[in-house]
This record gives structure tokens, C-alpha cells and sequence, in this order.
């Protein structure tokens, strides 16, 4: 009796072609240019029998060849095929592992009719909505949420300024701890219309996968990219876990209670100094100079993006320390964390410039000060790009964690700013269209840097079974953006966010720079015509 062998998503690498497995086509879609309206290629993510995902593209020239065989929830058995490992610096990846896969003319796509390995229909690496405001920032990787549907808009149609008919439908979700609002356009918009109507149940809860962060009038705003999907009322463990929790009574008090906005004091360092934990706030203003850069620590910081901790160097390998959590990151996300004095005319208090506030004072992110550092090649100092918050006032939104008001720590953590002597935090910002609004949501970035626009929005998936547990043990870095070429990649420039209280500025286009990639790879490339 012969048995097939199948090799797990998580041991491929890119040390040969001749690999064979055996996965479910989870998402497909298309990506096409958006000025030429050239086709570039098909996407896929890939699932198998251990919940392990991984992103596939195939190229536009090989497309006809898979095209008519590609259909989602399809189970395929797979075989000889392109690994590629990520380089760190392509944007908006839907999975979270470090490699992906390239079809070639040789590579084999069949429909799989055999019993043995069970895949299961559905495979999210959810992420807690508390935690989407500190990801905001991260345009490296989409994420996967859960929630229960709330406040549906009716379906808005409008004309953009490119003077194209769009369609726009707005909810927010709930995961009984935080509400996050949620825009949908175009196609996927009038489908989720039309899935909803057809629910039954009072309660429904909606998996949106792939969705992008960003921010739209102003607030944290989650909307779709071309591979973003939605599941309502699926029979998965993450969604039965929260219609258990949707039945307490307090489940929809306590984001009614979120949403008042706090009225922030300004209180000069003293005054911070001498809170206690009778204080009703949990944020303050102060208006500082900072008088010293403790350029002797650490810049930067290496984080889990599912628990917002310190990755823990454990045997070569970055970990997260949370017991719940342990994943392993090979290529970690890093953050800033400039550890200054600041000071007024009553005293002064250590205070930690987080990752947002640093990003909108210089534009750039930790991996964009590296670089500069290694064409520098001043690696290992502490940039000068930081230091030029030195002797600058800046207004300051302050958080008071528990530690602050039991007198335990006098370390204080930005979590606003803008430079001068302005009041801002206690206001409220005007609703202001940003970066990630409309038809931004709409466009997919097939070489980093370049967009191009929603051609056929993807298909939503019907309600299934699966009774697998996710497993926790998924790897690392997530996987790629639509369509990145083998050989060639563009270094995107960073765009300023909008800064409260300060005139933004006009929204320009990236510039962008094709850079070679690193590594001989055309060892592994398919033969050319």
C-alpha cells in the first residue's frame, strides 16, 4: 500500500522545489495594476492539517494554467513549487509566517479525492481589539478579528473625487470589551448587506479576516483589502467562546462605559508625581522640555504583536514570555522606546517616548532608522535621527498605569504628543478623512509601494463546521502582500500621519526606490520563455 507524504506548511524552506503538500485554498484573489489595469497574478492562502497558514502567488504569465482549478474551500494536493523568506520590509501580509510560496510552469495544482488528512475549513489568527490601537501604526501585516455586529449602516452610495461610483456600508463590533468601528466598500460592502439580512439569530458575530487598521474620520477604523473576508455565525471555537460571553449581563455595559471620552487635566510634573491611586484618571496632560536623551539604553524594543510584551531571547530564537502565548518570531517586530528626562519649571520625570509618538515626530519607523544606519554604517549607535527631540517642548497626553499611582514607578509612557506648548488631548480632534480612508481601503500593493484597485471583490465564504481548537504554535512573521516580485523590491517612504492640533499636510505620493534583493534566488526561479 502506498502512502502519500505530505510536508508541513511549517518545514518548508527554500532549499529546494520538489516539495509535496496537501492544503485548502482559504482565500483567492486577483491583482490588478491600477493606471494600465494590467493583470499581475493570483493570490492564495493556504491552509493545512495543523491550522498552519501560508500565503501563495501566481504570476501572471502561469495564471491561465491554474485558474480554472482554483476555487476557495478546495482541498489540493500540491507539488513542486518556489519558497521564498521574507525580507521584512513588504507591507499589509495576511498570515503570519515567515516564508511564502511561487507557482512556476512545472508546478503541479490537483484537486485532492483522497481520505487521510483533515483540514480544517477555517484557519484566523485573531487579534484581542484592545490591542488594534497599538497596531495601528504596523502597516507590515492585516489582521483577523472577531466580534459581535452592532449599529449597521444602510448601504451609502457616493462618487469619489476620481469621479467613480463607490459604495460604502459602516458597523462597529464589539468583543464585550472594546467597540471598533468597521468600514466596507464596493462589492464586499453589498455583500455583507445581503448576509446579514439573511441572519436569523439576534446575536450575530462576524470573523473579519485580513482587514486593514487604519483610521477614518479621525477614529480607529478597521476596512477590507483585497484578501479580507467575512464569516458570520460560524461554528468555530472563537466564535462559540464569544456567544458564550455575549449572554452576561454586562457584555454591552461595559463598552457603553469605554466610550465616554475622559476629560483629560494639565498638571505640572509635581502634580503627576503626587497622584495617587484615589485619582480618577487614567491619563494626564503636561506641557515639558526634554532636557536629556538616555542614549545609553536600548532605542527600541523587540514586541509580540499578540500580547504587546517583550520578546525574550530564549536559545537564539525571540519568544514571547507570556505562558498562554509562547510564539516564537524570527524576524520580530520592533518599536521605539526613547527613554528621556523632561522637565518644567516645578521639576522633572523620566518619561519613555512610545512607538506612535516617535513615528509622527521623525516619520520613520524603527526598520527605516536601520537602514539609514547601515548606509551610515554607524550600526550600533544611537541614531541622530532621535536626538533631535533634545531641549524641544513638547505637549504630552501621559499614561498613569497602576504602578504610577501606587508611587511604585516614576517611569511615565507617552501616549499623545505634539511639539509645543498646546493643548490638544482634552479636545475634541475634528473628523478628518486620514491615509486610510475610502478608496485607499480599496487598492492592493502588488510590488511594495505601487497600488492597484479592487477588480472582483472576493467572495465571502458560507457558514461551516470546524472542530479544531486553533493551535497556538503558529510561527512568527507573518506572510506576504499580494504580489512581490522574486527579484525585485521597492523601499516604500513612510508617510506622516496627521498630528492633533497641527495643520496636516498635503498628502503626497511615496517615493519609492527598487533596491536588489538580497540572496541569489534565481537558482530557484522557473525557467524563462
Amino acid at each position: 500500500m502506498t502512502f502519500n507524504i505530505f510536508t508541513p506548511i511549517t518545514n518548508l524552506n527554500s532549499s529546494k522545489i520538489k516539495w509535496k503538500i496537501r492544503v485548502r485554498a482559504q482565500a483567492i484573489w486577483r491583482g490588478i495594476t491600477r493606471d494600465t489595469k494590467e493583470f499581475r497574478g493570483i493570490n492564495i492562502i493556504f491552509i493545512d492539517d495543523s491550522d498552519s497558514r501560508i500565503h501563495a502567488f501566481v504570476n501572471a504569465k502561469y495564471a491561465e494554467i491554474f485558474d480554472q482549478v482554483l476555487q476557495e474551500g478546495q482541498i489540493y494536493d500540491l507539488t513542486n513549487f518556489i519558497v521564498q523568506d521574507y525580507t521584512g520590509l513588504e507591507s499589509h501580509r495576511c498570515v503570519r509566517y515567515d516564508k511564502h510560496i511561487y507557482f512556476a510552469d512545472y508546478t503541479k495544482l490537483e484537486k485532492s479525492t483522497n481520505d487521510g488528512l483533515t483540514i480544517p475549513n477555517y484557519s484566523f489568527d485573531i487579534f484581542s481589539l484592545k490591542d488594534l490601537e497599538s497596531m495601528e501604526g504596523n502597516k507590515r501585516f492585516l489582521c483577523d478579528v472577531v466580534g459581535v455586529i452592532k449599529d449597521v449602516t444602510h448601504l451609502r452610495d457616493y462618487v469619489s473625487e476620481s469621479n467613480e461610483d463607490k459604495r460604502q456600508l459602516r458597523f462597529s463590533i464589539t468583543d464585550g470589551r472594546c467597540l471598533t468601528k468597521v468600514t466596507l466598500f464596493d462589492e464586499i460592502a453589498q455583500q455583507f448587506e445581503e448576509a446579514y439580512k439573511k441572519q436569523m439569530d439576534d446575536t450575530v458575530i462576524v470573523v473579519l479576516a485580513s482587514a486593514k487598521i487604519g483610521r477614518y474620520q479621525g477614529e480607529l477604523n478597521l476596512s477590507n483589502y483585497l484578501a479580507t473576508r467575512f464569516y458570520m455565525n460560524i461554528n468555530h471555537p472563537i466564535v462559540n467562546q464569544l456567544r458564550i460571553r455575549s449572554l452576561e449581563p454586562l457584555f454591552y455595559v461595559t463598552n457603553l462605559l469605554k466610550q465616554i471620552d475622559d476629560t483629560y487635566k494639565l498638571m505640572t510634573t509635581l502634580q503627576i508625581k503626587q497622584l495617587t491611586e484615589q485619582n480618577n484618571q487614567n491619563k494626564v496632560i503636561c506641557q515639558v522640555k526634554v532636557v536629556k536623551i538616555q542614549d545609553e539604553l536600548q532605542w527600541f524594543c523587540n514586541v509580540c504583536l499578540h500580547c504587546d510584551v517583550d520578546l525574550e531571547n530564549v536559545n537564539g530564537k525571540w519568544t514571547c514570555p507570556q505562558p498562554n502565548c509562547r510564539k516564537h518570531y524570527p524576524y520580530p517586530d520592533r518599536r521605539f522606546r526613547v527613554c528621556t528626562l523632561c522637565a518644567d519649571n516645578t521639576g522633572g520625570i523620566p518619561i519613555i517616548f512610545a512607538d506612535t509618538e516617535v513615528r509622527r515626530i521623525t516619520g520613520k519607523t524603527v526598520f527605516d532608522i536601520e537602514l539609514d544606519q547601515t548606509m551610515r554604517a554607524d550600526d550600533g549607535k544611537f541614531p541622530p535621527e532621535l536626538l533631535t527631540i533634545l531641549n524641544k517642548e513638547y505637549t504630552i497626553t501621559l499614561k498613569l498605569s497602576e504602578r504610577n499611582l501606587r508611587n511604585e514607578s516614576d517611569i511615565y509612557t507617552t501616549c499623545d504628543i505634539v511639539e509645543g506648548h498646546q493643548l490638544f488631548a482634552n479636545k475634541t480632534p475634528r473628523p478628518e478623512t486620514s491615509l486610510e480612508a475610502e478608496d485607499d481601503t480599496t487598492y492592493i500593493e502588488t510590488d511594495v509601494g505601487e497600488t492597484y484597485p479592487l477588480q472582483e471583490t472576493p467572495k465571502t465564504a458560507n457558514s461551516g463546521t470546524t472542530k479544531r481548537v486553533r493551535k497556538s504554535e503558529e510561527t512568527e512573521d507573518d506572510n506576504n502582500e499580494d504580489n512581490l516580485t522574486l527579484n525585485m523590491m521597492k523601499t516604500v517612504k513612510p508617510k506622516k500621519g496627521f498630528e492633533v492640533g497641527i495643520k496636516p499636510r498635503k498628502k503626497k505620493s511615496p517615493d519609492t526606490e527598487k533596491i536588489p534583493k538580497k540572496g541569489n534566488s534565481s537558482r530557484l526561479l522557473p525557467p524563462t520563455d
